[in-house]
């Protein structure tokens, strides 16, 4: 195994270049104006969001919040975002609206203390807005005016979580996704009387399946949502005043997601997803034929949305190329906007192997352009109901510039694998991501990609706390771990989680630690950290509240106490993060920690 390369400290490394390149995600295009779009993007050197003209590719910045903007909604008459102003990235705060074609921002709930909340809408009409705020005591629904001119009124309340609202076309029906009748992870679609707050109807198939996604008819009173009663999530139509539901006939593999519905109501935009392939769908209604959509290669996750003329609008990217948006038109793809000079990233692999119990799980792979085996990093991501694809990724492809293999795993409770993959951690947190990690590791070596003990694992956020667990459980495994924004303490977690994140993790864990307290010990890193046997670097926020300072700060204690080699830099942030150029600063750091650990096992 050849050693790996110094970091490369230029300002100019092309490994930095990437970081630098603008990223864009969170493509929004307003359903009552088709002209009218957002999207997030890291232009700035922080993620904001920024109204876009899908005709030139201009960009004008609508947010500037110090520490990047998390939360944000295109209202559906494409007049105002809807973003979540808060402190510093900590998302609690107040809903606001900001003028998209420029104006004063309107606060929707003035008087009202600040709260924590995933979950906004707007009607058509434009003239009111649904919160779903979430406390200790479950999630409460209101309605705001539009433009704050009247306070709002408290609809009514749920038991747990509420993912997502959305209004009817005449604005007299508000459905949401909640996991109150399901008293668990799984989400039911409820439907509320806006004026009188009475519920007027409920659609659940029943334990184990969930509901995903909601898009009201443009012209109609129907809902358009996905069930995964079958195993994978498929779509259908309901009518929640009627009760009548039509499922949708598709004959695909993976699972459905819904992103748009066209203006004339013939037909929906799909996202279609197989073990973290991607394939796009434009579905007639009336007559159920699929078509699928060239995006010449690549990935789009949910990025895509109906723009002017039915013309498909999608943000795609793959290992080697940037993302990019594009619109897909009769006349071929044209490319609305996209980053100059961005570097080519690095090409991926998708390979598939068995775990511990035979399931067969996935993940990514990059090598350099020569024989191995090589020092390599494996890679976790976030969520964990998330997955990595085939996505340009300036971190993955840093490693490999500096002589790395990177695999990036798609552990159990990753989406697009299936209701029993993804639920599979579920009152169980930390078991078989754990035992995916053991079987990547070994089949990384058994494929002549790692050498035994030359393993890097790394991951943010979730991936972060799989990262510390993974160096606890099987420490034998690494040469060391690199963590960002990580979960040390599943206790001290919930102790001091924003009220939205409790709520989760309660259903995740089927309720809180009193009362599963063993559950609770054995997922927690801080179990564990005296097993710990290679060194650490850690990147942790000191304004998040997602994985919140204090519950790390009691594994980084135990850890020093325990004589263990920990470093830990604090940032001045919430979860998603620092500016672009504390990132490359971050990334160089781990280079060089990294290096130092492989520069180190070579000179002994």
């Amino acid at each position: 195994m050849r050693a790996p390369l110094p970091p490369d400290a230029h300002a100019d490394a092309p490994w930095k270049q990437r970081f630098r390149a603008p990223l864009f995600a969170d493509l929004q295009i307003a359903s009552g104006d088709r002209r009218s779009a957002v999207v997030s993007s890291s232009e700035s050197g922080l993620f904001q969001a920024y109204a876009l003209d899908l005709v030139s590719g201009a960009m004008r910045q609508l947010t500037h919040a110090d520490n990047g903007t998390v939360l944000s909604y295109l209202a559906v008459d494409g007049r105002s975002l809807l973003t979540l102003e808060d402190a510093g990235g900590n998302e609690v705060g107040h809903w606001v609206a900001i003028p998209v074609q420029g104006g004063p921002t309107t606060d929707l709930t003035p008087e009202m203390p600040a709260y924590s909340s995933w979950s906004v809408a707007a009607d058509r009409a434009g003239s009111q807005v649904a919160i779903a705020i979430t406390s200790d005591d479950g999630t409460e629904i209101w309605i705001a005016s539009a433009t704050g001119t009247s306070a709002p009124v408290r609809l009514g309340s749920m038991w747990g979580l509420v993912l997502a609202l959305v209004f009817s076309e005449d604005g007299r029906t508000l459905v949401c996704l909640s996991s109150e009748p399901t008293r668990s992870n799984t989400y039911a679609v409820v439907a509320f009387d806006v004026e009188t707050g009475e519920r007027v109807g409920q659609l659940w198939d029943g334990a184990p399946s969930s509901m995903y996604g909601l898009i009201a008819e443009p012209s109609g009173d129907r809902i358009a949502s996905t069930s995964n009663v079958s195993g994978r999530a498929r779509p259908l139509l309901w009518d929640p005043r009627t009760g009548e539901r039509v499922d949708l006939s598709l004959d695909v593999d993976g699972d459905v997601e819904l992103l748009d519905w066209s203006d004339d109501g013939g037909e929906l935009l799909l996202g279609v997803t197989d073990r973290a392939e991607e394939t796009l769908i434009r579905y007639d209604v009336p007559s159920g034929v699929a078509r699928s959509v060239n995006l010449g290669g690549g990935s789009f996750g949910i990025d895509a949305r109906f723009g002017p003329d039915g013309a498909a609008v999608v943000v795609r990217s793959s290992g080697t190329n940037a993302r990019e948006i594009v619109a897909v038109e009769t006349a071929g793809i044209r490319a609305v906007a996209r980053p100059d000079g961005a570097p080519p990233g690095a090409p991926l692999r998708s390979v598939s192997f068995p775990s511990s119990d035979g399931t067969l799980i996935q993940a990514w792979v990059g090598e350099p352009d020569r024989a191995g085996p090589f020092p390599t990093i494996l890679s976790v991501h976030g969520g964990p109901e998330g997955v990595s694809s085939d996505e340009y990724s300036p971190r993955l492809a840093s490693w490999i510039d500096h002589g790395y293999a990177v695999c990036s795993l798609n552990y159990r409770g990753s989406t697009t694998f299936g209701r029993e993959y993804q639920q599979a951690i579920w009152e169980n947190i930390g078991h078989w991501e754990t035992e995916d990690l053991a079987a990547t590791a070994a089949w990384l070596v058994e494929n002549g990609v790692a050498s035994p003990g030359s393993i890097v694992l790394t991951g943010g956020s979730y991936g972060g706390y799989l990262t510390l667990l993974g160096l606890g459980r099987l420490p034998e495994l690494w040469i060391g771990g690199v963590a960002i924004v990580a979960v040390g303490d599943w206790v001290r977690m919930y102790d001091e989680a924003a009220s939205s994140l409790r709520a989760y993790q309660e259903q995740m864990f089927g309720g809180p630690p009193d009362e599963h307290p063993e559950r609770y010990r054995v997922a927690s890193p801080l179990t564990y950290v005296n097993d710990v046997a290679a060194p650490l670097l850690v990147f942790q926020g000191s304004n998040d509240y997602r994985c919140p300072p204090g519950q790390f700060r009691a594994y980084e204690d135990a850890a020093r106490a325990a004589g263990k080699t920990i470093e830990v830099e604090w940032f001045e942030a919430g979860h998603i993060g620092p500016s672009m150029e504390q990132v490359i600063e971050q990334q160089e750091r781990a280079l060089a920690f990294v290096h130092g650990l492989f520069a180190g096992a070579t000179a002994s």
